[in-house]
């Protein structure tokens, strides 16, 4: 066992190099991060001057150009690699070299989470935000994208194929753009508590804006949102886990 326990960091470091090489390589992961940047610098380059003259504009692009790359990019990383590694029967080559399913799932989650803290500060500065914005925003993402990918992971779990997959996506995917209601004004913040990315979207608009209650949450609203949703995802990973090991079981 404990062999074993000092063999996990290595297990998750290579599983962690595998999926960031797939990731990488894959025509999809790198068309949904291109999308991304794509439509980021396409409305902060010709709608520049809204940005300056409607403020409700620029906290919209500023949690869309945050939002966009989480879901795009992540969501790709955790939610559709997690379906198709057992849609090809490699988790099973995986457990049998060593590696358990929480491992799996971690070097899922950190290569979504890296991914994300890389993309979205590039969207951010193509979409117009200061510089000086770009480093918060490293750290706020790399946090704030946590239970969306978690959620992500656990949805891969439970999805068998392509439609399944899709089926999972979109629920998550509605649930993410909740925030972009915000920017209309405070009485859709309700909308922005109900996001997993909540947190992420209010606290990137706040350091990009400078108005920290720019999506109609205030600070202490926002960690609330972020240790909720972190832990209801860790709960439905939990759940998630439990159905994919009594399905093996059971074959």
């Amino acid at each position: 066992m404990e062999q074993q326990e000092r063999a996990t960091p290595r297990i998750i470091g290579a599983l962690v190099a595998r999926d960031a090489g797939c990731a990488l390589r894959n025509p999809t992961v790198l068309l949904c991060a291109a999308v991304a940047a794509a439509f980021s610098w396409l409305f902060g380059a010709t709608l520049a001057d809204e940005l300056t003259a409607t403020p409700g504009f620029a906290v919209f692009l500023m949690a869309f150009a945050t939002i966009l790359p989480t879901l795009e990019a992540g969501g790709v990383v955790t939610l559709f690699a997690m379906s198709e590694e057992d849609a090809h029967g490699t988790y099973d080559v995986m457990v049998r070299g060593g590696a358990s399913l929480e491992a799996i799932v971690a070097a899922k989650v950190i290569v979504g989470a890296v991914g994300c803290t890389v993309l979205v500060p590039v969207c951010l500065a193509l979409a117009g935000a200061p510089r000086g914005c770009l480093g918060p925003a490293v750290l706020l993402t790399a946090v704030g994208s946590l239970p969306v990918l978690v959620l992500f992971c656990g949805c891969g779990l439970r999805a068998a194929d392509q439609m399944r997959t899709n089926g999972w996506a979109w629920p998550l995917v509605v649930a993410g753009m909740l925030p972009l209601f915000g920017a209309l004004g405070p009485q859709w913040a309700p909308l922005v508590a109900a996001s997993p990315v909540g947190f992420l979207a209010g606290s990137c608009v706040a350091a990009t804006t400078g108005t920290p209650d720019a999506l109609g949450l205030p600070l202490p609203a926002l960690a609330a949102n972020l240790v909720a949703w972190l832990i209801l995802a860790l709960l439905w990973l939990r759940r998630c886990m439990k159905a994919w090991r009594s399905a093996r079981e059971s074959r």
